[in-house]
């Protein structure tokens, strides 16, 4: 097993093998909370643009993201793990464009899988990389600290060493300036401290998103 951690647009499109295109705040955490709320689908686009398109051969689906953050105008539901846990989303199709994760999704077309990851599904995803036991993974953050962090805690797992924890990173994370002045800042309404929080929440489903014919569905659908 060959584990590379390589960052953001350029590391998806070097990825190889098992590709695991980590966004932790919040694309990655949002699509793991979309399936499990019953969303059977989602479609990962680049940009607003091409999730309008979809909108208008399908009004019946559901456009979910954010540029820069903030939830896209005519867009159904931002990009915020705190909305989405509130609603019942059974049946739907949703289109997801985020400014970082999908991004990551869409140009990882060297990857022989590709894997969304965050720490609410880290455990399935260790027990599949630790069944499957792949040639080649490649962690792919995109940019964030977060996103790093995680990397370097599921590589971790994977060689046994179990150095990393989670109330270390979040300790981290509680001292990063950006972070302060977003989700960790109450006067901040675009970025809801509970988003923070349910990101930062270790194993809470026992799915993984996963790419499977261009659209992210639950691992072995």
């Amino acid at each position: 097993m060959n584990i590379q951690i390589i960052e953001g647009v350029a590391g998806a499109q070097q990825a190889k093998g098992t590709a695991v295109i980590i966004d932790v705040l919040r694309a990655a955490t949002v699509a793991s909370y979309l399936l499990n709320q019953g969303v059977t689908s989602i479609i990962p686009v680049a940009t607003p643009e091409e999730a309008f398109e979809f909108k208008q051969a399908d009004p019946t689906v559901l456009l979910v993201g954010e540029d820069k953050g903030i939830k896209i105008d005519g867009f159904d539901i931002g990009n915020s793990p705190a909305e989405i846990k509130q609603l019942d989303l059974f049946g739907k199709t949703a289109v997801h464009r985020s400014s970082a994760g999908t991004q990551g999704l869409v140009n990882a077309t060297n990857a022989q899988e590709i894997i969304f990851g965050s720490f609410v599904s880290a455990k399935p995803i260790l027990e599949y990389l630790r069944s499957k036991n792949p040639e080649e993974i490649t962690f792919v953050p995109m940019y964030a600290l977060e996103d790093q962090l995680f990397a370097e805690y599921m590589q971790d797992q994977l060689l046994g060493k179990n150095d990393i924890t989670l109330s270390d990173i979040k300790s981290k994370l509680m001292q990063h300036e950006w972070l302060l002045s977003s989700f960790l800042n109450p006067e901040n309404v675009h970025f809801p401290e509970e988003d923070f929080h349910l990101c930062l929440e270790l194993d809470v489903f026992d799915f993984f998103p996963v790419i499977v014919d261009g659209k992210i569905v639950r691992n072995g659908q």
